[in-house]
């Protein structure tokens, strides 16, 4: 998901359009994405009746194992791009999850409505200001006491993983990515009012370092 605004031009999930059919295999391919994300489950533990959001879905690989570890729970999935959208409701289960065409710096939903609110994979498009309101818009929908659950390109674990990042980098822009490249993503989550910040999962990929992190809203 890239979401527009006056500061960033909206690119496909990919980067690039012409690869949206390819979309699952390349992200498993290049991010691992089957791996973060089934580590963001276990981390998550998502209770029945849980209101799930899943910020820039995509295809929906995430919001689809949701409600397959926890069939109870309500989730939404949203993304700017309709046709990655139209990927995700042609597959099993999709018809157990509400989908919205919106885009993350401005969500559209009440304060304080979700438990859960998940984010993998698209902080890195974004331009530094479209990222700090994009998480202060995922801080804003999400309860009291509830969690924020991330995964994005983040600082490189060494030097050959930075020199795999650049490709990304230069589809995606290289002040998108900067604050990635720095290490700027914990501050920037706190920056948008968590209370708290936790790295769960650092997983070596061939574009680079994927970060995993857990941020918690105070009550």
């Amino acid at each position: 998901m890239h979401a527009p605004s006056a500061s960033s031009r909206f690119v496909s999930a990919t980067g690039l359009a012409c690869l949206r059919r390819w979309y699952d295999p390349v992200v498993q391919w290049c991010a691992r994405e089957r791996e973060f994300k089934a580590h963001l489950l276990e981390v998550a533990r998502p209770e029945p009746e849980a209101n799930i959001l899943d910020v820039g879905c995509g295809s929906g690989t995430l919001a689809l194992s949701l409600v397959a570890c926890q069939p109870a729970a309500q989730v939404i999935g949203i993304d700017a791009d309709h046709r990655m959208l139209r990927q995700a409701q042609q597959k099993p289960l999709a018809d157990r999850i509400e989908w919205q065409v919106g885009n993350a710096i401005d969500l559209p939903f009440d304060d304080n409505t979700f438990d859960q609110v998940f984010c993998t994979l698209v902080l890195h498009h974004l331009q530094p200001v479209d990222k700090h309101r994009s998480l202060r818009e995922m801080w804003r929908v999400l309860r009291p006491g509830a969690t924020f659950f991330m995964a994005d390109y983040g600082r490189p674990a060494s030097w050959l993983a930075g020199m795999r990042f650049i490709p990304a980098r230069l589809i995606d822009g290289w002040q998108c990515t900067h604050c990635n490249v720095a290490g700027r993503l914990p501050q920037l989550i706190l920056e948008a009012g968590f209370g708290q910040c936790h790295e769960t999962l650092v997983l070596d990929s061939l574009l680079g370092t994927i970060r995993c992190m857990r941020a918690e809203k105070n009550s």
